[in-house]
This record gives structure tokens, C-alpha cells and sequence, in this order.
């Protein structure tokens, strides 16, 4: 700038912490500092009172305020925010380089840690959480990584969720992970609940091993509640490590032991087979046989046994009844009644009679057969016959040559013999 006449101002100077200012032409001020006043360096600042601070024009609400510089006089913007209730948002990281981190409520709040995105807690020494409520709640990563010992103490329960990413719980090689409540501890998952570790993992007090077997392998204890995998048995199991020593058996058939040998199998029973003991040897199957006077009958899972000689008596009131073995008859008519000898008897077969009728019995012969009364003998054939006397006379047969002969061998009266 140049007056006329050759005269220039001065530019003004301002004051130093040494040196007093000077008069003159001040310094242009920028656009956008039309609310700036002159300060005695000779410089632009913004308008504020002695010790007072400014901050832009516009700010979200419940914004954080944050200092601009190290002058203490100008405030910024915050993506931190401080709701009314109280409740923090927008925190990427806290941390503290040295002393104690502290994050403390009363017996009736809650401290809730939420994060959208990665959350992550450091600690380069221990680590303690306690309080009657604890939650973690973050839609991605949650990190907690101390050097120390990191300890989580809730009195009311201690909850660990995730959607549908991983939940999982890492340790150093020296360092351990401990699970510990005076309750129960569920671990419940959709899908897969992984363990992982280093060196090995105990649950229960049961030590699982750290590294997978082989195929085929099991999972075996030393009763101390150490848990290694061990070799299949290869077939057959032997008796003496707890196995049959075979590994086929006769189908149906019934297992005996052996000793330490291998157990062995019975033949297939048939219909009404049964085991029969052998002092000394391995059991029999063999069938029940029939004793006098007993018939037995096998079925399938069945055997029936019955008495041969059991009777059934029959009131003839007809003149004529062809008998059956093993059976008695009662002659009730008043004319003669005829009772014909059974065309097929095996030896031992009875029959039986008595009288009632007033015409009394006559007991009629097949053709080949003969009745023996003592020294007596009928006649052989259809024409032979023996017969009552009186009313109540009785008399009892007993096959002595299959289908043909038959013996007396009691009678009651007089037994008239043709």
C-alpha cells in the first residue's frame, strides 16, 4: 500500500512476553473469522472472555465434548455420546496404561457393554469383573485378552450368548481358562459347542486327551480320571477280556459256558426239546419220554403231558355200544345190551363195565380176537362172547397181544364165557 507523498505506514507488531508492541496497520482478517477479534500478538482468535472456551456451531445431541489443541479454549464434536439414563455409546476402546480400570454400579444397576461391530478388552497385568448382573453383548467379534489373570465374578449368573458367529473362550500356553460356579454351568448351542486347548482338557475331573486317536480307537480311563484312547479289541473278544471268544453261533441255538474257552451253542431244539444236564459235560437236548399210563405231546414251545388211563365212563341206555380203549361203560337197559370189544387196542389197554339194566351185558368179539378168563377161554372170533349173569354184575379187560387178546383181571358176579 502506498500513501501519496511517499510516506508508508507502519504494519502494527504485537507484544511479546519480552517485547512491547507497536502501532500501525493491523493484518488482514480470513474469511469465515468476521466473529474473531484482535489479539495483542497480532493475531485473529476467536471472541470469547478471559478463561472461556468455543466450540462450532452445530453438534449432535448428547455429544461428548472433546478439546481441540492444547489451549483449554476450543471444544469439538464427539462420536461419543451420553444419553440422559446415562448410557455411553459410540466408545471404540477404553484404555488405561497405567493403575486400574474401574466400571462400578450399585447392587441394583447394571453394567451393559454393547457393541456393534469388534469389541475388544486388554489388560497387560489381571483383570476383574464383578458385579449381581454381567453382560457382553457385541453382533461381531468380542475379544478379552489379558496377560494375567482374568476374572469374572457375578452373583446373580454369568451369561454368554452369540447368534450365529462362534463364542469362543482362549488361553495362552501358559495361561488356563476356568469355569467355576457354586451352581450349574450350561454350555448349550444351535448347532456345535467346540473345546479347544493346548495342552489337555478336564471336565468333571475327567482329563480328556489333547490330540484325536486313530481310527478305531476308544476312549479308555486308568480309574484316576485320566482319559486316553486306546486299540479296539479284534474280534473275537476273548473270554477272559470280557467276550464270548467266538463269533458265530448255531442259529436258535442255546450258549453254554466253557471255562476260559470259548462259549459254546446247543444244537437247534426241535418241537419240545429241552436242555438235559450232564455231570461233567456240556448239556443235552433230548425230549421227555412217556412213562406208564402218561402220553406226551411236543409242539412248537409246547409240550403237553396226560394220563393214558384216565377213564371216561358211558351210560349205554341203547342195546349196542362198540367201545373205545381206555373207557367204561354202564349197561342201562332193560333188554340185553351188546358192547363190542375195540378192533384196535395196543397192549395195556383197558376197558370196563358194570351193570344196571335189568337185561344185563353181553360183551361181543371182532373177528381174530379172544377173550381169557383164567383157565377159560371164548371162542375165537365174531362168535365168541362172554356175558353178565345177574343185574350188577361187572367185569374190567386188558389187551395182552395188540388187537387180539384180551385178559380178565376182574369181575364182579357170575361171568358166563362162550
Amino acid at each position: 500500500m502506498t500513501i501519496y507523498g511517499g510516506i508508508y505506514p507502519k504494519h502494527f507488531t504485537g507484544a511479546t512476553s519480552t517485547r512491547a508492541g507497536e502501532e500501525g496497520l493491523v493484518p488482514v482478517p480470513l474469511a469465515g473469522e468476521e466473529d474473531y477479534f484482535l489479539k495483542a500478538d497480532g493475531t485473529w482468535s476467536p471472541a470469547v472472555a478471559p478463561g472461556g472456551i468455543v466450540g462450532p456451531g452445530s453438534v449432535a445431541d448428547n455429544a461428548v465434548v472433546r478439546f481441540d489443541g492444547t489451549t483449554g479454549a476450543i471444544i469439538q464434536d464427539s462420536p461419543v455420546t451420553l444419553s440422559d439414563t446415562g448410557q455411553f455409546e459410540g466408545v471404540l476402546s477404553v484404555n488405561n496404561t497405567s493403575g486400574n480400570l474401574s466400571l462400578t454400579t450399585t447392587t441394583s444397576g447394571n453394567i451393559a457393554i454393547t457393541s456393534a461391530g469388534t469389541m475388544a478388552l486388554s489388560s497387560t497385568g489381571n483383570s476383574s469383573i464383578s458385579a449381581a448382573n454381567f453382560g457382553i453383548t457385541a453382533t461381531s467379534t468380542t475379544t478379552i485378552d489379558s496377560t494375567g489373570a482374568f476374572t469374572i465374578d457375578c452373583a446373580a449368573g454369568i451369561t454368554a450368548t452369540t447368534d450365529s458367529s462362534n463364542l469362543a473362550l482362549t488361553t495362552t500356553t501358559s495361561g488356563s481358562i476356568n469355569l467355576t460356579s457354586a451352581a450349574a454351568i450350561d454350555l448349550s448351542a444351535a448347532t456345535d459347542i467346540d473345546i479347544a486347548a493346548v495342552g489337555d482338557v478336564t471336565i468333571q475331573g475327567l482329563t480328556y486327551p489333547a490330540t484325536d486317536g486313530t481310527g478305531g480307537q476308544f476312549l479308555t480311563t486308568d480309574g484316576l480320571g485320566n482319559l486316553s484312547f486306546a486299540d479296539a479289541y479284534t474280534a473275537p473278544i476273548t473270554v477272559a477280556d470280557g467276550g464270548t471268544g467266538a463269533q458265530i453261533f448255531t442259529d436258535n441255538g442255546i450258549l453254554y459256558g466253557n471255562g476260559t474257552n470259548a462259549i459254546a451253542a446247543t444244537s437247534e431244539l426241535s418241537d419240545g426239546q429241552l436242555l438235559i444236564g450232564s455231570t461233567g459235560n456240556p448239556p443235552s437236548t433230548a425230549t421227555l419220554t412217556a412213562g406208564s399210563g402218561i402220553s406226551i405231546t411236543n409242539g412248537a414251545g409246547s409240550i403237553t403231558v396226560a394220563a393214558t388211563d384216565a377213564e371216561t365212563w358211558t351210560n349205554v341206555t341203547g342195546t349196542s355200544q362198540s367201545m373205545a380203549i381206555n373207557n367204561g361203560y354202564i349197561a342201562n337197559n332193560a333188554g340185553l345190551v351188546t358192547l363190542t370189544l375195540p378192533a384196535t387196542a395196543a397192549i395195556g389197554s383197558r376197558v370196563k363195565l358194570t351193570g344196571v339194566g335189568a337185561g344185563g351185558w353181553s360183551v361181543a368179539q371182532n373177528a381174530g380176537q379172544t377173550i381169557y378168563f383164567g383157565n377159560t377161554t371164548s371162542t375165537t372170533g365174531a362168535t365168541g362172547s362172554i356175558a353178565s349173569t345177574h343185574q350188577r354184575d361187572s367185569v374190567e379187560l386188558v389187551c395182552v397181544a395188540a388187537d387180539t387178546d384180551w385178559n380178565v383181571v376182574s369181575s364182579i358176579g357170575v361171568i358166563t364165557i362162550t
